[in-house]
């Protein structure tokens, strides 16, 4: 499901209390000056959510796929995105903690294994070497 700007409205006049308008209204200027930064080719940097910022991708050569013929591009420039570690490890304790039955079934499979297991002492002599790197098991 797409979340849209709609739905977007809907949920900061829920969570501020305030009318659908207002929301609307604040939504809007945050998104232009978002959109007026990047056109400055100014980055954005929000904690705990990650950094927008604008890449400059060089002119290349490009093949059209029916006529074969090759062309030059333009430069130009993209908006590009990177989440924060704080936002990545978010989604992915999302995905593991919503109340699907497989991801708790793996879950559970892997704590058992993890009380089960048996961890052993290895002599020197029968640690296994790797060209730089010592690993004991």
């Amino acid at each position: 499901m797409t979340l849209t700007k709609k739905m977007l409205v809907k949920s900061i006049a829920k969570d501020v209390g305030c009318t659908h308008k207002k929301a609307a209204d604040i939504l809007v200027v945050l998104l232009q000056t978002i959109q007026q930064a990047l056109a400055e080719k100014e980055s954005i940097s929000i904690r705990k959510f990650g950094k927008l910022y604008v890449k400059t991708q060089s002119p290349r050569w490009v093949t059209h796929p029916l006529t074969g013929r090759q062309f030059l591009t333009e430069q130009k420039n993209i908006a590009k995105f990177k989440p924060s570690k704080y936002f990545e490890n978010c989604l992915n304790i999302f995905e593991w903690s919503s109340g699907n039955l497989v991801n708790k079934a793996i879950l559970e499979q892997i704590y058992e294994l993890i009380e089960n297991a048996e961890i052993e002492d290895l002599d020197e002599d029968e640690s296994m070497y790797y060209p730089g790197k010592a690993l004991r098991y």
